[in-house]
């Protein structure tokens, strides 16, 4: 583990994508995140993937992973992790270990105060309509192709007034698709 970074997120997958530690943060971030179930430690030694549910994300880390497994070397890149309040811009190390293991550190590297979003609370009840979020960048996709900031998005689709928010899909806007490509491809 990291030992010197106090702000460090960091959790390890073994060779068959399991998850099999996480630090203090991790714990911290899922309680305030909301998401307490990612708090217990009954989470350890279950598929990484029971926590990256969404197509498009899932399939970028498969390709990562398999990148720092074969090549045997780090890859680091950033994204956003916002919260209703703030804007939180971070950067991921994806770091090879021993037996195809994978050690993965997530840092805060910049923070945003923001008007609350209630579209990022996820305690919220939901339509059964969707919106796609860009899993790195936060922006929201809108008809024809648009992507825009969720603020933006929200004043856009008139989601002040709804009295049940749209359901959230994570993809890539096309930014950073193409980001990835160059970086990673």
């Amino acid at each position: 583990m990291v030992k010197d970074d106090l702000t460090a997120i960091v959790y390890r997958i073994d060779q068959d994508d399991r998850l099999v530690d996480v630090n203090d943060n991790w714990r911290k971030l899922a309680t305030a995140n909301q998401t307490r179930e990612l708090a217990n430690p009954a989470i350890l030694y279950r598929p990484i993937w029971d926590f990256i549910v969404d197509f498009e994300t899932r399939a970028i880390y498969e390709l990562l992973f398999a990148k720092v497994r074969i090549s045997k070397s780090s890859v680091d890149f950033p994204f956003r992790c916002d919260t209703p309040s703030m804007r939180q811009f971070m950067r991921m190390e994806i770091h090879p270990q021993t037996h195809d293991a994978i050690m993965l550190i997530s840092r805060v590297t910049r923070v945003e105060a923001r008007p609350i979003v209630h579209w990022l609370d996820v305690s919220l009840a939901r339509a059964e309509t969707w919106l796609t979020i860009c899993s790195w960048c936060k922006r929201v996709e809108l008809p024809y192709g648009y992507w825009c900031e969720v603020e933006e998005a929200v004043e856009s689709l008139g989601l002040f007034g709804t009295s049940e928010l749209p359901k959230m899909s994570h993809g890539m806007c096309p930014e950073c698709a193409l980001s990835f490509r160059r970086s990673f491809l």
